[in-house]
């Protein structure tokens, strides 16, 4: 009798071990979902410190932005429309990995592997 009882205990053991493992595999992705947003949300407010400066400047201030290694004279207009996409597009990505946790969470736990398609 106490065999019987014993193949049981190993299951129970074993399903517990892998619902511990799915636990600590989905806090690591919570960490990183966290780390990566607040580092798009400081750049969206980085970016909106930057407009505010730049829209007090007057419209003879040249304005530079830059490509690569170097600086290039851009119009003050062009400057705060890239700012602005710039700004978006960290929203959308934002956006993008909740989504994607989200859907992880629900569905990912079933055995299915974690893949964003942020990047």
């Amino acid at each position: 009798m106490a065999a019987a009882g014993l193949p049981v205990d190993l299951e129970l053991k074993k399903a517990f071990q892998e619902l511990q493992n799915k636990l600590v595999g989905t806090k690591q992705q919570l960490k990183v979902n966290d780390a990566q947003i607040d580092g798009l949300r400081k750049k969206i407010q980085h970016g909106e410190i930057v407009k505010k400066e730049i829209s007090s400047l007057s419209a003879a201030t040249p304005t530079y932005e830059s490509v690569g290694r170097m600086f290039v004279l851009t119009p003050q207009a062009a400057v705060l429309k890239s700012l602005n996409a710039q700004s978006k597009a960290n929203s959308d990505k934002i956006k993008t990995i909740e989504y994607d946790f989200v859907k992880w969470y629900h569905f990912g736990l079933a055995g299915a592997s974690y893949e964003p398609s942020i990047w």
